[in-house]
Order: C-alpha cells, then structure tokens, then sequence
C-alpha cells in the first residue's frame, strides 16, 4: 500500500475538515486514525484500506466498530 498519498494528504483533509467546521473530536479520531495507519501499516504487513480497517477492529474491538 502506497501510504505516501496518505501522509500527504493528512493535513489537508484535517484543515479541509476545519474549514467546513466539523467538531474537533470528531477531527481528532480521523486524524488519531491515519496516525495509527502510517504507524502500523509496514508493521502489519497491511497492503489495503480493507486489510487495514480488519486488524485495526482487532486490535481495538471495544472502541472500533465497523460501519456498512
């Protein structure tokens, strides 16, 4: 997985997210959550956004749910 684009990207979505005055918790938990992608990804041996949202559930099962 290419996470360049998402490091890149990081801080315009975070000040997109600003301009558009979404609350600053829920700006937190996006940004806590690409922090824990970049973090986690190499270690993880993750290679996509779905392969990422898998472990990510297991690894915080009481605090991450899965939304369809």
């Amino acid at each position: 997985m290419n996470l360049r684009k998402s490091r890149d990207k990081q801080n315009e979505l975070i000040q997109y997210m600003r301009d558009n005055e979404y609350s600053k918790w829920y700006i937190g938990k996006v940004n806590r959550e690409i922090e824990w992608l970049l973090a986690h990804a190499e270690k993880e041996g993750i290679v996509s956004y779905e392969q990422a949202c898998e472990v990510r559930i297991r690894s915080k099962p009481d605090r991450v749910y899965r939304v369809y």
